[in-house]
């Protein structure tokens, strides 16, 4: 991504070399990666499915090793990824973490949203 940045600002800086000055050589190039701003959303996007699946696996380790609030916390960032990573398997995780941690109030939460979640069968939502 910082590659790319940098290549339009230099692409910038080759068109507009002695015709202007540097200000308006840097508004040129931020103008243009503003039209560009699509190719860096597909970039930063490609990179939100190993961001979640990191936030899934740190939290379970911190959680083994011992860092309960630290695990819950962590697990407090999953619910962004909802769209990556099933919820049955961010909300079991935040509610293990939650009452781990002796933080009943999350744990409650967790558990609400595991039981209202609707690709579940009647048996599993039981369970919860």
């Amino acid at each position: 991504v910082e590659q790319y940045h940098e290549q339009i600002k230099n692409s910038q800086r080759e068109k507009v070399k002695g015709k202007t000055s540097e200000a308006t050589s840097a508004l040129a190039g931020l103008l243009e990666e503003d039209v560009l701003s699509t190719d860096s959303r597909l970039i930063d996007n490609a990179w939100r499915g190993a961001e979640a699946y990191h936030f899934f696996i740190l939290a379970q380790r911190q959680l083994y090793e011992g860092y309960v609030d630290t695990a819950m916390k962590t697990a407090l960032h999953l619910r962004d990824y909802e769209d990556i990573i099933p919820a049955v398997e961010i909300y079991s995780l935040l509610a293990l973490c939650a009452c781990a941690n002796r933080a009943f109030g999350t744990c409650s939460k967790a558990f609400v949203k595991l039981e209202s979640l609707e690709n579940l069968s009647p048996d599993q939502k039981l369970q919860y």
